[in-house]
């Protein structure tokens, strides 16, 4: 946690210029587990078919909700709420100004909120560790602000109905150069390019695919925080899938709306 710390802070070029209209806020999870062999491991989501790209692992977290989301971000920046008692906040205090300070607490809000909507997490057991480098989504008009999170006491989550699963990305396994692929996508909706960049996670429900903007959350993390550098494309080996039908819509019913 103190190796995340140091590396990653609150650096203004990434936070200048910040817009909650045109930017979601997402929550890299890392927790430590007791479960097989005991270490730190990353949770996703994996979005279920009621909402848009259903089937994709992503990190927990979403648009800011205006009022709601400033009023949190005030009660964290309090003396003893857990922002404030964050080595890692401390150090973006020294960093950035109060303008800036003040909207990224909103961010943080805004992904603690979603994190506890989407899975259950309890948003005082997480500690910021620090904000990863933004990323601009090529299918939506909108940039992502991802953050870390340190989650304290707690191993037991609740997916609604957005989540059909939560999984468990252990840190030693992202570092196996042999997991990492390259995904072709046969029906992509985009233009040009179809193959990219993937992590290719097992467990006894089978296999996921981490490609996409998570995956480009994690590498950056890995990147940053442990100096890994994944294999170079051409060496990686080339697996193939297609996205749902709905994949740009979803189905977009909640089981109260049904």
């Amino acid at each position: 946690m103190e190796r995340a710390v140091a590396s990653l802070g609150c650096t203004s070029t990434e936070l200048c210029g910040l817009c909650p209209k045109d930017t979601a806020s997402v929550l890299l999870p890392i927790r430590w587990s007791e479960e097989h062999l005991p270490g730190p491991v990353i949770l996703l989501n994996k979005r279920s078919g009621s909402v848009r790209q259903p089937g994709d692992l992503c990190c927990p977290g979403g648009r800011v909700k205006g009022l709601t989301d400033r009023m949190l971000g005030w009660l964290l920046r309090q003396p003893g709420a857990p922002l404030h008692r964050s080595l890692a906040w401390r150090l973006c205090r020294q960093e950035i100004r109060g303008r800036t300070r003040r909207l990224l607490s909103v961010f943080w809000a805004g992904c603690l909120r979603e994190s506890w909507e989407e899975m259950g997490l309890l948003p005082w057991n997480v500690e910021f560790l620090g904000v990863l480098p933004l990323y601009r989504l090529r299918l939506f008009d909108r940039r992502i602000l991802p953050m870390a999170g340190w989650v304290h006491r707690q191993s037991r989550f609740r997916p609604n109905w957005e989540v059909d699963r939560i999984l468990t990305l252990r840190l030693e396994d992202l570092l196996i150069p042999g997991k990492y692929g390259r995904y072709r996508i046969r029906n992509h909706p985009g233009q040009g390019e179809n193959v990219y960049p993937c992590y290719i996670h097992t467990d006894q429900q089978g296999q996921e695919i981490l490609w996409g903007a998570t995956y480009w959350i994690v590498e950056s993390f890995l990147r940053m925080v442990l100096g890994f550098e994944p294999p170079e494309p051409e060496l990686r080996p080339l697996v193939e899938g297609e996205l749902a039908e709905n994949y740009l819509t979803g189905t977009r019913e909640s089981p109260g709306r049904r």
